[in-house]
């Protein structure tokens, strides 16, 4: 996110050189030195001191359009790079919801898994009391017990899974999450139907938008190659000294 602001801010910089072609230019030229001069109508020679000043003004008036083709192109640019901001942090927002959404999901898990264990291990003291009693087999304890070493198994991975996605999301965050909890229900801020749905994404979608911009640069480049082909006006004042 930090790196498409930077490039946006850089796209303002160069929308405003652009802008600076329809400003007019101001040069100074100042010359000094020494100058040895030999001449028929003096002996000898001399050595002179030579100064010279110019100061030209220069406005442009016509260019083809160029200048102003520039201009908006980097209109576009700075567009472009505005949607790509706003892109980069949906795109984050979305990696943080996931990452999120992962947590709460293995955690689920986990607790159904603890209480997977804890209905097998109660379930293998029945079978160990049945046998006992003279009501059960040595083979339904084994299967039991079976059952229960798979359980601990799963709830093991299950752990593993949970310490994955807490990793997941620190690594999008920056810290781990605090008592997750499920969120509310977004199918209230849901368009009514696809069709409301498909035009909303088209007229909002930050990457659509960005895409239209650069289309939009690239239209005002094209206009402004043209303008190579179109004289040149300037107005320029200039004063020697």
């Amino acid at each position: 996110a930090l790196a498409a602001d930077a490039n946006r801010r850089a796209a303002g910089q160069g929308l405003n050189q652009a802008r600076g072609g329809f400003f007019p230019s101001l040069d100074l030229r100042a010359e000094t030195g020494r100058e040895y001069t030999e001449s028929q109508f003096f002996s000898g020679s001399r050595t002179l001191t030579r100064r010279d000043g110019n100061l030209t003004l220069r406005q442009l008036l016509f260019d083809g359009f160029q200048v102003s083709s520039e201009v908006d192109r980097r209109t576009s640019l700075v567009d472009s790079a505005a949607w790509r901001v706003a892109e980069t942090r949906l795109s984050l927002a979305r990696r943080v919801v996931n990452a999120y959404l992962e947590v709460l999901r293995s955690d689920e898990q986990v607790r159904l898994a603890g209480e997977n264990v804890k209905a097998h291990e109660a379930h293998v003291e029945k079978t160990r009391l049945r046998l006992k009693q003279g009501v059960g087999t040595k083979a339904d304890v084994q299967q039991a017990e079976g059952r229960l070493a798979l359980a601990i198994s799963t709830l093991i991975n299950r752990e593993g899974d949970s310490r994955e996605a807490g990793t997941a999301y620190f690594r999008v965050v920056g810290k781990l999450p605090e008592a997750p909890a499920k969120p509310p229900s977004p199918a209230g801020a849901l368009p009514p139907s696809i069709k409301q749905a498909l035009e909303k994404a088209t007229a909002e979608h930050p990457t659509l938008k960005a895409a239209q911009a650069d289309v939009d640069a690239a239209g005002s480049a094209a206009a402004g190659s043209k303008g190579t082909l179109a004289p040149r006006l300037d107005v320029e004042i200039s004063a020697n000294h």
